[in-house]
C-alpha cells in the first residue's frame, strides 16, 4: 500500500512489485486518517534503507528521513530492507510481522541457502 509519493512510483519499484508479485494500492492522497499506517511502514522502510544504503550515518541522522537523502544504490537494498522489516521482533506483542501474518515460528535464513528476503 502506498501513498501516491513520486519515490513509490519509481520504475524500480514498480518492477520490484512485478517481478515480486505484489499488488500495489494506492490510497487517497492527503487522507490522513487512511494514510497513517502506510505514512509509519513508509517511515520504517526508508529508515531500513537509509541504515543500509549508508552504513557509516550516526543513528540519529536516521530519524525523519527525506527520501531524496537516500543514495541512489536504494533498489539493491530494498529486499534486504522488507525481509528486515518483516523479521523484526515487534517488542511489544513479541512477534515478528511474518509470525503473526503466516503464523511461522522465527528463522535466520543461513548463509548458502536459497532461502531469501519474504
Amino acid at each position: 500500500m502506498a501513498d501516491g509519493g513520486s519515490h513509490f512510483a519509481a520504475k524500480e519499484v514498480q518492477e520490484y512489485c512485478e517481478g515480486a508479485n505484489i499488488k500495489k494500492i494506492t490510497t487517497a492522497a492527503y487522507s490522513p486518517w487512511v494514510n497513517g499506517l502506510v505514512e509509519g511502514g513508509n517511515k520504517i522502510l526508508l529508515g531500513w534503507l537509509m541504515r543500509l544504503c549508508a552504513p557509516n550515518l550516526e543513528e540519529s541522522e536516521y530519524l525523519d528521513v527525506d527520501p531524496q537523502s537516500i543514495p541512489e544504490s536504494w533498489p539493491d537494498h530494498l529486499g534486504e530492507a522488507v525481509w528486515q522489516m518483516n523479521n523484526q521482533v515487534l517488542p511489544v506483542i513479541g512477534y515478528t510481522p511474518r509470525e503473526i501474518l503466516l503464523g511461522l515460528p522465527f528463522e535466520l535464513h543461513q548463509e548458502g541457502t536459497e532461502e531469501g528476503p519474504i
